[in-house]
C-alpha cells in the first residue's frame, strides 16, 4: 500500500543524494502484474503502489518509510517489525495508550496507510493482586485479551510462560510424529535431517503489549 511519492519525499528529507532517490523511484516505476491460472494469463495491469515485496531494496525502503513513526512520550516504546508494530506504555507514562493510538492512526492516515483494528489487541501486564481501580480503562474498538501471541511468543497478563511452553511442546510433538511416520516409510537419517531443519520451532524476541498491523 506504500504510495511511491511518499518514500521519495522522505528520502529527500533525509538528504539522500538525488541520483539515489531517482534510482529507487525508477526501480518502483513502470511495473505491471498479471495472474496466471493454468494456461490462462490475465491482462497486465500497472502497479502504482507497494515497494515490491521480496525485492532486495524493498525492506530498506519500508524501514525508511516508517522511520518517522515514533511514540509521543519518551517513556513509551514503539517496537516495529516489518508491517507490525507493538506499543508498550508503562503505568508511569504521562501519555496514555489512547493518545498513542490516536497518534499512530494519524500517522497512518497522513501516509495513506490503514490500521487493521481487527488484528489489534490490548494486553495489560500486571501483578495478580493489583486493584481493578488502578487498571486502565478499556479502549474503544480494540479487543482486550489476557494472552496474545507475538512473533512466536505467547505472552500473558501475569507474565507466566505455561501457555507458551504448552504450545511449544505441542509443536515439537507434531514434528516428532511426522519424523516417525517418515522413518517408517524408509527415509534415511540424511533425508530426515533435511526435513527436520526447516521444521524446528524458531525462537522469537519478546515484543509485547500492543500489536497493530499496518
Amino acid at each position: 500500500m506504500v504510495d511511491h511519492v511518499i518514500p521519495a519525499r522522505k528520502l529527500f528529507r533525509l538528504q539522500v543524494p538525488v541520483f539515489i532517490i531517482q534510482w529507487n523511484m525508477s526501480f518502483l516505476s513502470d511495473r505491471t502484474q498479471a495472474t496466471r491460472l493454468g494456461f490462462h494469463l490475465s491482462t497486465q495491469l500497472s502497479i502504482n503502489q507497494s515497494i515490491v515485496q521480496g525485492s532486495g531494496i524493498g525492506p530498506i525502503l519500508f524501514i525508511l518509510f516508517i522511520h518517522d513513526l515514533k511514540p509521543l512520550d519518551i517513556l513509551n516504546y514503539l517496537l516495529k517489525y516489518a508491517d507490525d508494530a507493538s506499543l508498550l506504555c508503562p503505568q508511569n507514562s504521562s501519555t496514555s495508550i489512547e493518545l498513542e493510538m490516536a497518534h499512530f492512526i494519524a500517522w497512518a492516515t497522513e501516509n495513506i496507510m490503514s490500521v487493521s483494528l481487527l488484528k489489534t489487541v490490548e494486553l495489560v501486564s500486571r501483578r495478580p493482586n493489583i486493584s481493578n481501580d488502578l487498571l486502565p480503562s478499556v479502549m474503544t474498538n480494540v479487543r482486550k485479551v489476557g494472552a496474545a501471541k507475538l512473533l512466536g511468543v505467547h505472552l500473558t497478563q501475569n507474565f507466566t510462560f505455561s501457555q507458551h511452553i504448552d504450545a511449544f511442546v505441542t509443536v515439537c510433538n507434531q514434528r516428532l510424529y511426522l519424523l516417525a511416520q517418515l522413518k517408517r516409510q524408509g527415509l534415511d537419517l540424511s533425508a530426515l535431517n533435511s526435513v527436520l531443519t526447516p521444521l524446528l520451532p524458531i525462537k522469537s524476541y519478546m515484543h509485547y503489549l500492543f500489536t497493530m498491523d499496518i
